[in-house]
């Protein structure tokens, strides 16, 4: 749960967790909708309550922080060739795209987990045109099946004027 401050907003979210393979601290990757995030905007401090876990932030002005954020995604994604201007829109989670069964099997059998970034080309009738790997989970299976998931089952808005570009990260994760 994500409680905000000093408005008291609250949102029950989905989370995943891990430890990274370096060791370090746990991370924590959340899910929230625009209008939450609008809210996270206006706050200035977040409290995080993940059941056994909890914490809080002083954060100050959250805004600008977010207005830099989205400047920097702007820039990588231009140095991905990826136009933010020319955005596509997924229709759904495009995390609802991936099953239990798409994990590649190859990568299965050898125990292996990574996250992949890919950018998607998508045509004027919000197909999958094109995908490529941006940033390697490290495992060609892997990478692979991220874009190969991405054209069986990505769908997004229709946009006139020409080809669209989304970028999506998938985490590859087996569960004991």
């Amino acid at each position: 749960v994500l409680t905000l401050q000093p408005s008291g907003a609250t949102k029950s979210v989905n989370y995943v967790s891990w430890i990274p393979k370096s060791g370090g601290p746990r991370g924590y990757e959340m899910d929230v909708d625009a209008v939450f995030m609008d809210q996270v905007g206006q706050s200035t401090g977040i409290s995080v309550d993940a059941g056994k876990e909890a914490v809080a932030f002083a954060t100050g002005r959250v805004q600008p922080v977010l207005d830099a954020m989205a400047t920097c995604n702007d820039k990588l994604m231009l140095s991905w060739g990826a136009d933010p201007a020319a955005k596509a829109e997924a229709v759904g989670n495009p995390g609802d795209w991936f099953s239990d069964d798409d994990y590649p099997k190859r990568a299965l059998s050898r125990h292996v987990q990574g996250r992949a970034v890919v950018v998607v080309t998508v045509d004027s009738e919000g197909k999958t045109k094109a995908c490529r790997v941006a940033v390697t989970s490290g495992d060609a299976d892997l990478d692979s099946s991220t874009c190969d998931v991405a054209r069986r089952h990505g769908r997004y808005t229709h946009k006139s004027g020409g080809d669209r570009f989304a970028v999506f990260a998938v985490r590859w994760m087996l569960w004991n």
